[in-house]
């Protein structure tokens, strides 16, 4: 449990300048901080309102350079910056390495090798039914240009990538059951394409 301050004042010294100078960024996260996460309707509630004020807060920090100046697309305040990677830390620490999520990240990338190998041999062989609609100009391009070995192979590559990069988790685990025979499903059903 994070614990917070229980006053805002301006002697909270640097760990304020981060949060902010009006105590915003206590205000708006107190009610998904200041108790144990249990999984209830209003820890939910609470932690979504926070994470939106957090979002909202990371991208009104961010500054867009003026047209003239050149290279610089977009610079983030530093307060916020720290604010962020902070945070980003935090996640990684206590959630993306947590134990308890070790096999369901093994069946995500499983998930992800094998419709990516899928694709990839569907993209060499030129087996356009196995290809999303989407993605079939860009199949029929590949012989299109330049057609050395190497860069055939790189276009190859990144017809499947794209392919299975524009896929949301439901649809990569519903084609990877499809494909796999784990789940056939029916003919009537729609595939994600």
């Amino acid at each position: 449990m994070i614990r917070r301050r229980t006053t805002c004042s301006p002697s909270s010294g640097s760990a304020r300048s981060w949060l902010g100078r009006d105590c915003s960024y206590e205000r708006h996260t107190s009610s998904a901080t200041d108790r144990r996460y249990s999984g209830t309707y209003a820890d939910r509630a609470a932690m979504r309102s926070a994470t939106g004020w957090l979002i909202n807060d990371f991208v009104n920090a961010i500054e867009l350079p003026s047209p003239k100046s050149e290279g610089t697309v977009a610079v983030m305040r530093p307060d916020r910056w720290l604010a962020m990677k902070f945070l980003q830390r935090l996640v990684w620490h206590y959630v993306m390495s947590n134990p308890r999520l070790t096999t369901q990240q093994h069946g995500q990338r499983q998930i992800i090798r094998t419709l990516f190998e899928v694709y990839h041999k569907a993209a060499q062989e030129r087996d356009a039914q196995l290809i999303p609609p989407a993605f079939r100009t860009q199949l029929r391009e590949l012989d299109e240009g330049d057609t050395t070995v190497e860069s055939l192979e790189a276009q190859t590559t990144r017809l499947a990538v794209d392919t299975v990069a524009s896929l949301g988790d439901q649809e990569a685990s519903l084609l990877y059951r499809r494909l796999t025979g784990v789940a056939p499903g029916s003919v009537a059903d729609l595939l994600p394409m």
